[in-house]
Parts: structure tokens; C-alpha cells; sequence
């Protein structure tokens, strides 16, 4: 396919199917969103947080991301808009990531310049080209940053972000990006492509220099994780658990209980902490019965497991109990005339 073609063969979208193909709006923990036009809180989460600290909508932050924009002479809402595409337990770091969700690649404009239409379409025909030229697995989809930049999205259905998958993506995305050699308009933002944990701009939100909205188009392949590491012939394997050579058996001096208490929560398990699962456990638990409800056989023991997973979260019985029992008014029913109490696990 030529470069023309491929540039062809994408079409605009409405933000809303871009981001919807990245998951977003559903998030079963949380992204973060950032805009420096929000001097009070430039920084906030939308999704849930593992913490359980507050979260805003995407619709309030876009209308808080409010400013002047001298190059259209007009106020608008969405300046300057930032989400990251992937998912969090928590705070934005790479040790939170809870899922990916694509890779990209950032295209930026030598020494930051605002580049013209007619420049914007060159650097489109010159990166699908090189794209082309290079035997690259076809982009999902991209989005004009405002001033003349691409960002590329190899978009997949959502997978836990275990340590040995996040090496895997950095694998994919240095694949994706040394095939790209730039040209006097643009160069590959390395900074920006290889970080997991990257904020990035916003589809149909405004470039506050240039006032131009991001626009999105999309035509290539929705991949999976491993698809894509396959087709760009990057090793993917999952790691063996070690297996002790010794095959002696060595009993154990005390029977071992199943239930960590909630001290050990940030244990390291080699994957995810341990409070980590068991805060995926609790969301997933939410997510299921909010969609069905909690049947009524089903109380006691749907109770039961979210406040095992609370307390591997929270810092007390009390604050565990105090949420269950706000849980037990939104969603599991169990009848108020019968006392209530903190349920009791391990020794």
C-alpha cells in the first residue's frame, strides 16, 4: 500500500469513537487526566482509585480547562487537555499500572514549530511512508496534535500490566520507533513514546498556541497485545515461575494460613502487590454486581469478600467497615434490622 493510500485509507472519527476504542469513559481502575490551564488541580483521576480518593469526570475537567485562546480570539473549554492511555491502581507511575491499552508513538515538529497545513501534510505522507517502506504493522489510528505532529495508536483490548508485559511494550514501541528516521519537519519523541505512564493530548480538545482542535482518524487493525508483539517479530514470553531443585521435602514448622493480613498489603508478589489483587478482586466484584445485583442468597458472602479485599486497602477495620456499610446502602441490601458485624477471618 502506498503512502498516499495509507494516509487515505484512515477516515476522521468523532472523539468519541477514538477514545472509545482506547477504553475510555469504562475504566475499571483509573487514567489520569492533566492540564495545565487547571491552576488549582492541574492534575486529577478519573476512572477509580484504588485509595478510594476522589475522581472527576472527563466532562467536568474539559469544562475546568478553560482559557483565552489569542490565536482564534475566543474563550474556550478542552485547552490543553491530557489523558493517559492507559490504566492506574492509583497514582500515575510505571510500579501502579494496573493495564495497557496501546502503544504509540509521538511525532513532534523539530524545535517545537507550528507547522503550516500544507507542512502538517507532508509530515502525514512522509511518517506512512516511512511506515510503509519499513513493513510496519498498519497503525490503528492517529490523532494531529494541533501544531503539525502526529500521535500513532496501535490500540488492543486491555491487558494486565504485569512487569514482564511492560518490557514487552517498551520492546514493541522502540521497534515501531527505530524504524521511523524523521526528516527536517519531525522527529520521534522518544520521552514521550517509551513512558507507560505518559500523559497525552486529548482527541477534540483545543492546542492552546495554535487553537487548532486535535483531530482523530482511525482505519488500521483493533490488535491484541501478543498480535502486535508478533507481528513485529518482538519476543513475547511469559515468565516460568522458578522451581526449586532440591527435591527434598521440607515440612513446614507452622500450618500456613491463606489470608495475609492487611500489614503485609504492600508485599511484593513479582507481579502486582498484594493489596493490588485484592483491590482488583474488589473492583471487579463491584463492577459484576452493579451490573446483575447482588442476589439475595448471595449477601452475606459478596459482603464478606469485599471487606476482605478493603482491608487489605485500608488502613483500619473501621474505615473497612464504614465503606461496607455504605456499600450495603448502594448495592447489596442486606436487611437493616439485623446487626451488623465486622466479619472475622483468619487466625
Amino acid at each position: 500500500m502506498s503512502a498516499v493510500l495509507s494516509c487515505q485509507y484512515h477516515r476522521t472519527v468523532y472523539p468519541a469513537d477514538f477514545s472509545r476504542l482506547l477504553g475510555v469513559g469504562q475504566e475499571t481502575y483509573c487514567r489520569y487526566l492533566w492540564s495545565p490551564r487547571i491552576k488549582e488541580k492541574a492534575w486529577q483521576a478519573t476512572g477509580t482509585r484504588q485509595s478510594g480518593k476522589p475522581v472527576v469526570s472527563i466532562q467536568d475537567f474539559k469544562v475546568k480547562a478553560e482559557a483565552f485562546l489569542p490565536s482564534i480570539d475566543s474563550k474556550r473549554c478542552s485547552v490543553d487537555l491530557f489523558i493517559s492511555p492507559n490504566q492506574f491502581f492509583d497514582w500515575r507511575n510505571t510500579k501502579q499500572l494496573a493495564s495497557l491499552h496501546a502503544n504509540w508513538l509521538e511525532i513532534d515538529t523539530k524545535g517545537h514549530e507550528i507547522l503550516s497545513e500544507d507542512d502538517e501534510l507532508k509530515v502525514i505522507s512522509e511518517v506512512f511512508s516511512q511506515i510503509t517502506q519499513a513493513g510496519l504493522p498498519e497503525p490503528t489510528g492517529y490523532i494531529l496534535s494541533g501544531t503539525g505532529g502526529i500521535h500513532l495508536y496501535w490500540i488492543y483490548a486491555g491487558v494486565e500490566a504485569y512487569k514482564w508485559r511492560v518490557d514487552i511494550w517498551r520492546n514493541i514501541t522502540t521497534k515501531l520507533g527505530k524504524a521511523l528516521t524523521g526528516s527536517e519537519l519531525w522527529h520521534v519523541d522518544w520521552g514521550a513514546s517509551r513512558d507507560p505512564a505518559r500523559v497525552m493530548r486529548m482527541i477534540g480538545t483545543y492546542h492552546g498556541k495554535s487553537g487548532r482542535l486535535t483531530q482523530g482518524y482511525i482505519g488500521g487493525p483493533f490488535y491484541s497485545f501478543s498480535g502486535l508483539a508478533q507481528a513485529l517479530n518482538v519476543s513475547y514470553k511469559q515468565p516460568v515461575p522458578a522451581v526449586a531443585s532440591s527435591t527434598v521435602a521440607v515440612l513446614p514448622k507452622k500450618k500456613a494460613t491463606a489470608v495475609v493480613s492487611p500489614s503485609d498489603k504492600n508485599k511484593v508478589t513479582g507481579r502486582h502487590t498484594i493489596g493490588q489483587w485484592w483491590a482488583k478482586i474488589y473492583f471487579h466484584t463491584l463492577s459484576h454486581f452493579r451490573k446483575t445485583g447482588v442476589p439475595e442468597g448471595k449477601r452475606d458472602s459478596v459482603a464478606f469478600i469485599l471487606y476482605v479485599a478493603l482491608r487489605h486497602m485500608k488502613s483500619s477495620e473501621e474505615d473497612a467497615f464504614q465503606d461496607i456499610l455504605t456499600l450495603n446502602d448502594e448495592l447489596i441490601k442486606l436487611p437493616k434490622d439485623q446487626p451488623y458485624q465486622i466479619p472475622q477471618y483468619g487466625p
